[in-house]
């Protein structure tokens, strides 16, 4: 139900989506040129608010990706939000922390370093060849995230 899949944005980005997700609902995407071979677009802010970037990784082409976008954001239900964040991007603290009272069922920062100022961070130790938390966004062969070894997503869904 995200209108966030087969798409992504900087942490940082993500943290004033959250926080402005109605303004930010109601705009229109604005495409730009990039480096990338997939449509990329801002969706603009205000004073107020940040003009965040959307990545349309999945999408073959502008249209598809507005499309897509279109379809998936009616669909968000305002009961049943869960929010995932990955301490990644430059994300700081002080920037989490700002979801510290978003509406939502549940939510969780992944991070690779102890963070007790967040009560809903979750630690998981790198090893030698995952040193930084990103590398956990990583598939095994079975198609499974490398984090979901460590942190118990069912769970986190339930609670």
């Amino acid at each position: 139900m995200s209108p966030t899949i087969n798409m992504f944005f900087s942490q940082p980005d993500f943290v004033s989506f959250c926080m402005h997700l109605d303004y930010y609902l109601q705009q229109k995407l604005h495409f730009i040129n990039t480096k990338f071979n997939y449509p990329v677009a801002e969706l603009r802010g205000d004073r107020a608010i940040p003009t965040i970037t959307l990545n349309f990784n999945y999408a073959s082409d502008s249209k598809e990706a507005e499309e897509l976008w279109e379809r998936r954001k009616v669909r968000i239900n305002r009961k049943n939000l869960y929010v995932i964040l990955y301490k990644l991007d430059g994300l700081t603290v002080e920037q989490a922390k700002q979801l510290e009272h978003f509406p939502c069922k549940n939510k969780v920062l992944l991070t690779a370093e102890k963070l007790p100022e967040i009560s809903w961070a979750y630690y998981i130790k790198p090893n030698e060849r995952q040193q930084y938390a990103s590398a956990y966004l990583g598939r095994n062969v079975f198609g499974k995230r490398w984090f979901e070894k460590k942190w118990d997503f069912v769970d986190f869904l339930n609670k």
